[in-house]
């Protein structure tokens, strides 16, 4: 509970004077796209066919904000999603670093929420930075585990600025498997290399 609220108080601390959420314990999505956000056309993004060994699945896209999600997966369920979402309105003019912060909060929040509605216990390890090669910015990443019914799950989060897009790295896997950064930092690298036309360096 305290920790909800204290994502809450630092998701409308980044928001600034976008808008004023409904409560300070949880943010509306509303609350990202008052003001438009950078234009984007994700459509035209590349999935690569596999990431991390796991085979692309398919993807479901919004065309109302510009935003999509490629799900991948292995007959482990090992799982991973990439989201594509566009600055929002106003973040532009923000530091890389603050704009992955305050992104990276919101989908920390999404993800426990996640795992509320599942009734899973969810333990968050340390947030830390990468440093990737051949990309404008850092990355912002944390560990965690969820307690579920069919046993203990791992799950990695990483979150980049890729611009105009704000890029999501979920991977969900199980408790005997292993995945380190390096690997998920070559795979953020490979998304990227596949999508260079779309980003700004």
């Amino acid at each position: 509970m305290f920790r909800s609220i204290f994502i809450g108080l630092l998701v409308v601390a980044v928001l600034g004077c976008q808008t004023r959420p409904e409560s300070t314990s949880t943010v509306s999505e509303r609350a990202l796209w008052t003001i438009p956000p950078s234009d984007a056309n994700f459509e035209e993004w590349e999935a690569p066919s596999t990431l991390l060994g796991l085979a692309f699945m398919g993807d479901v896209a919004n065309a109302e904000h510009q935003r999509r999600v490629l799900y991948y997966e292995n007959d482990e369920k090992t799982a991973l999603e990439v989201k594509l979402m566009p600055l929002p309105g106003g973040w532009d003019s923000m530091p890389a670093e603050r704009a992955i912060s305050g992104h990276f909060i919101y989908q920390q929040q999404h993800y426990a929420a996640r795992a509320e509605r599942h009734q899973a216990h969810i333990q968050w390890q340390e947030e830390k930075q990468a440093k990737i090669t051949g990309l404008p910015a850092t990355a912002l990443y944390a560990n965690y585990q969820t307690q579920e019914a069919d046993g203990i799950w791992q799950h990695t989060l990483w979150v980049t600025l890729l611009e105009p897009a704000l890029v999501t790295f979920h991977l969900r896997y199980p408790q005997n498997d292993d995945y380190s950064a390096a690997t998920l930092t070559e795979a953020l690298q490979n998304f990227a290399n596949s999508n260079q036309q779309h980003w700004q360096p």
